[in-house]
């Protein structure tokens, strides 16, 4: 197998999924928005919150063995905690600084939303997912601070929103009082 070729995002399939792609996957996104790259990231995201270690594919994409398959998980992560709201905004047009749900609820009908909606919920799903497994505290905050960002999507998902919820509801007597509020005030 060969790894990943910088110049066609579509040509992870079949191809191993190593660190050094996943930063190609990850440049392309930042730098181009690539969607095709994105989708690729996405669902190694969801491979990585759920865990999978036992996986060696994931929808097309090949992961190495041993130690560079959790740098590779690590770096999944951590880029789409870090990236995907803003990758998602700048796709659909929603300015970064915008927190109205009525910004999202308006797209609902568009093309750009109707393209992006399945890889948002997979992100917010994964998500969701991650914080009712992870067991570090340090993880779980970075991972609550990161989805605070992203709040305004999960209003286009009732049903991931209630799951949230009861995630969080699970998580409030191990959580610091001060990290959860802020999040909550922002879901009123």
């Amino acid at each position: 197998m060969q790894p990943l070729n910088n110049n066609n995002a579509f040509s992870h399939v079949g191809k191993l999924l190593t660190s050094a792609s996943v930063d190609s996957l990850c440049k392309l996104v930042k730098e181009q928005c690539s969607v095709p790259a994105l989708t690729c990231l996405i669902n190694a995201y969801r491979a990585a919150c759920h865990n999978d270690s036992e996986a060696t594919s994931v929808s097309g994409c090949v992961f190495s063995d041993g130690i560079q398959k959790s740098k590779t998980f690590c770096k999944i992560l951590m880029f789409m905690l870090q990236e995907a709201d803003a990758t998602f905004r700048k796709l659909l047009g929603i300015s970064s600084s915008s927190s109205r749900k009525e910004a999202v609820l308006d797209l609902k009908n568009t093309k750009k939303w109707l393209s992006l909606r399945p890889l948002i919920k997979s992100y917010l799903r994964s998500t969701v997912f991650l914080l009712n497994q992870v067991t570090d505290s340090e993880l779980l905050a970075f991972s609550i601070c990161r989805l605070r960002t992203s709040i305004i999507f999960l209003f286009a998902f009732p049903s991931l929103l209630r799951n949230l919820l009861k995630v969080f509801l699970n998580l409030v007597p191990c959580l610091k009082r001060n990290l959860m509020l802020p999040f909550l005030y922002k879901l009123s």
